[in-house]
């Protein structure tokens, strides 16, 4: 691996969606007082997100087979990157499923 994929590198201090570390703790504050009403999104998101990395990663095992060096990396980096998109957009749908989920049952209480 050349770099880390910038929605994990690049985290900042304060919210911002663009980043997975923000992302993940939107979820959890959302699930957290309900965890059975988002299991299915939760799980949804575990499922989609070993499915796609086990996906690349076969992938990726029967195309680096002969590689070396700088074609290697390369290789390996173009995973690393397609498999933190693909945790990082399993992450936007569950965290949309669970606002629109949340937002049937939600009571105004101000």
């Amino acid at each position: 691996m050349l770099d880390t994929p910038s929605v994990y590198r690049d985290t900042k201090e304060h919210f911002d969606i663009k980043n997975m570390y923000w992302l993940t703790q939107a979820i959890a504050t959302i699930v957290d007082e309900h965890p059975f009403r988002y299991s299915a999104s939760v799980e949804e998101l575990k499922q989609q997100t070993l499915a796609a990395g086990r996906h690349i990663l076969l992938e990726t095992d029967s195309e680096v087979e002969k590689l070396t060096g700088e074609e290697l990396q390369m290789k390996l980096q173009k995973a690393n990157d397609q498999t933190a998109k693909a945790a990082y957009d399993a992450a936007m749908k569950c965290f949309g499923d669970c606002v629109e989920t949340g937002a049937l049952q939600i009571k105004l209480n101000y």
